[in-house]
């Protein structure tokens, strides 16, 4: 039985390239591919990009995808779609969630990573237009290191993104934390010039984690003063 599959990013912001590839679907022996299918949301067509098969009845999987950008910020439904010879259909669901940029407030930008390395955009994998989704991971992994340092809020909930002051606090440490996790994405072996650049991009990190000073709330919260400084391990939080 023909099984669709599609893989794509959960989040994006607008105007963030979305690549939903479909190349790992299954078709099996006994069944014959009609043409496969993709539509960027609930309410939209169905864009076919099956491409050409080969003589030998093959089609080149590398073409199963679509490149999509959403003007608004909304949650959407992308959907992959099979259709076999025999008229057979099987599909599956992909939800998106799309989000301004000044809604998710992302701790880094790529013209922070411009700073360091000119040539950025030479390193920018297929599907994407911006490096977002490195971004996205320094960002998730600073909120869980706060955490697991015990730095939440009053009532002990996690901090989120809100919670930050002022994005600057922590601009550094996302700025080398993104950079490393882009040279050992790109490193194939211990010791080659990306690996020795991501070594190098996790020090700045962990030096510029050691020197924050992080204020936590606004200056309307009754909590907020930054005369009062908190020292949790290597980092200092300023309520």
């Amino acid at each position: 039985m023909a099984i669709a599959v599609s893989l794509a990013p959960i989040k994006a912001q607008v105007g963030e390239m979305v690549r939903f590839d479909a190349s790992k679907s299954i078709i099996t022996a006994n069944e014959t591919l009609s043409k496969i299918e993709i539509k960027p949301t609930a309410t939209s067509d169905y864009i076919d990009v099956t491409g050409t098969a080969d003589s030998y009845g093959n089609y080149d999987r590398e073409s199963w995808h679509l490149d999509w950008v959403y003007a608004a910020a909304d949650d959407y439904a992308a959907s992959v779609r099979i259709t076999l010879d025999d008229a057979t259909t099987t599909s599956v669901v992909n939800n998106v969630e799309v989000v301004t940029a000044a809604t998710e407030l992302l701790f880094s930008s790529d013209s922070d990573f411009l700073r360091n390395e000119t040539d950025l955009y030479s390193w920018l994998p297929e599907g994407r237009n911006n490096f977002n989704y490195i971004h996205r991971e320094s960002q998730a992994r600073i909120l869980d290191e706060l955490t697991n340092k015990n730095i939440v809020e009053w009532d002990g909930d996690r901090l989120t993104v809100a919670d930050i002051y002022n994005i600057n606090d922590v601009k550094a440490w996302s700025k080398f934390l993104g950079l490393s996790t882009l040279f050992y994405d790109l490193s194939d072996k211990i010791d080659d010039t990306f690996w020795q650049k991501a070594k190098m991009y996790e020090s700045l990190a962990v030096e510029a984690r050691n020197k924050a000073i992080i204020r936590i709330g606004d200056e309307s919260d009754e909590d907020f003063s930054s005369a009062d400084f908190t020292t949790m391990g290597t980092i200092r939080l300023v309520r």
